[in-house]
C-alpha cells in the first residue's frame, strides 16, 4: 500500500519541521520526511533552508540561533534523539549544502546512529548515500529531480535493488520514466488528481505539504 508522508510534518498547521508538527503528522499520515542540518557547536537542527534570515546555520551555535531568532522558535526544531519524533517510520533528508566535508561526515554519523530499520535516509547528495549503504539497517534512497538523473537511476536500480528514488513529482509520468515502482517515493504532491493516479499505480510512498487530505484516499 503507498505510503502517504508528510512533507517537513503536518506544514498546514505547524512549522515546517518543526518537532511538535512532527509528532502531530502521525495521526494524520503513514510516515514523516524531515531535514537535518549542523550548527556550529555539532547540534543538529531540524530546517530546510541552508540561512535563517541570511544567517547560514553552520555558522552559528544552535544557542545563538534561538536567540537570534526567537520568531521561529527553534527549540522545538532541536533533534537529539530518535525519541523526540515518535513511532512512525522517519525520512532523514541528509542537508549536505553549506557544510564542509568534516561536517558532512559528522552530520552522517549522527543521522546514522538514530535511524531504525523502518527509517529511511535520503540525500541529494548521492555519493553520500553509497557511502552509508553498507553502515545501516535502515532503508536508504536518492533524490531523482530532473530526467539525466532518472536514466542515471534505472542503471543504479539494476544494481542495488534495495535503494528507494525520491522524484520529482512531475518526472513520474514522463515517458523516460522506468524504475521499480515499489521503489519509489514522489516529492512533492500536493494535487489530489495526481495523489490518486500515483496511488492507483501502487507506488511506495507520498511526500506531501496535505497528508491529512491525502491519507483520506486510502481509506
Amino acid at each position: 500500500m503507498t505510503e502517504i508522508i508528510g512533507h517537513r510534518g503536518l506544514p498546514t498547521y505547524f512549522n515546517d519541521n518543526s518537532l511538535t508538527g512532527i509528532i502531530a503528522s502521525q495521526e494524520h499520515s503513514n510516515a514523516v520526511e524531515i531535514d537535518l542540518r549542523l550548527t556550529k557547536d555539532e547540534e543538529i537542527l531540524l530546517f530546510h533552508d541552508a540561512e535563517i534570515d541570511g544567517v547560514l546555520v553552520p555558522s552559528r551555535t544552535l544557542e545563538e540561533l534561538i536567540m537570534e531568532f526567537p520568531e521561529y522558535n527553534l527549540k522545538d526544531h532541536h533533534l537529539v534523539s530518535r525519541h523526540q519524533l515518535g513511532n512512525h517510520p522517519v525520512f532523514f533528508e541528509i542537508k549536505t549544502d553549506g557544510l564542509e566535508e568534516s561536517q558532512k561526515s559528522l552530520l552522517k554519523r549522527k543521522a546514522l546512529s538514530m535511524v531504525q530499520p523502518t527509517d529511511t535516509i535520503i540525500c541529494f547528495d548521492w555519493d553520500l548515500v553509497f557511502e552509508i549503504r553498507n553502515d545501516t539497517t535502515s532503508k536508504y534512497g536518492i533524490h531523482i529531480a530532473n530526467e539525466e538523473q532518472l536514466f542515471e537511476a534505472k542503471s543504479i536500480s539494476m544494481i542495488d535493488k534495495s535503494m528507494y528514488f525520491m522524484v520529482y513529482a512531475d518526472l513520474i509520468e514522463a515517458r523516460v520514466f522506468d524504475l521499480p515502482i515499489n521503489k519509489v517515493v514522489a516529492w512533492t504532491v500536493n494535487d489530489i488528481h495526481l495523489a490518486k493516479r500515483l496511488i492507483q499505480m501502487e507506488i511506495n510512498g507520498i511526500i506531501t505539504d496535505i497528508p491529512e487530505e491525502l491519507i483520506t484516499l486510502l481509506k
